[in-house]
């Protein structure tokens, strides 16, 4: 599984700017073309290979070293489209100032290709990122 976290994520972590379970996180999923770069800091940096709207990561945890949680099915990515990666971040109400937290282009089921109905998205022991 290839997974990271933005650098900026890290120095919220270190700095105590950012309490990972009280916090609105979501999931985004983004097409083929999306290219992870550690040093993007915004959702409007890579929001052009977006599908869909995000989902909000429901009871965000900590458990074992893992950012735990459940999410809500996608539900507007469009038929054809093909999920390639994943991307979390904290939602602020403006894709300009909501930080980007890591991605994750090896989740069981990857790369995906919507057929236009919901997608139900989850992770084994609802463990989403290793911490």
């Amino acid at each position: 599984m290839a997974s990271g976290f933005y650098t900026n994520f890290k120095a919220l972590l270190g700095s105590a700017q950012c309490n990972l379970t009280d916090t609105t996180f979501k999931v985004a999923a983004f097409s083929g073309s999306f290219v992870f770069d550690p040093s993007n800091v915004y959702l409007s940096e890579i929001n052009a290979n977006q599908l869909g709207s995000g989902i909000p990561l429901q009871d965000p945890a900590i458990v074992d070293g893992f950012l735990t949680g459940t999410t809500n099915d996608f539900y507007d990515v469009s038929n054809g489209d093909v999920i390639s990666v994943l991307v979390y971040y904290r939602e602020t109400g403006d894709p300009k100032t909501s930080p980007l937290i890591g991605y994750d282009d090896g989740a069981a089921g990857l790369p995906y290709t919507s057929d236009g109905t919901n997608i139900k998205c989850g992770w084994p022991n609802n463990q989403v990122l290793a911490l």
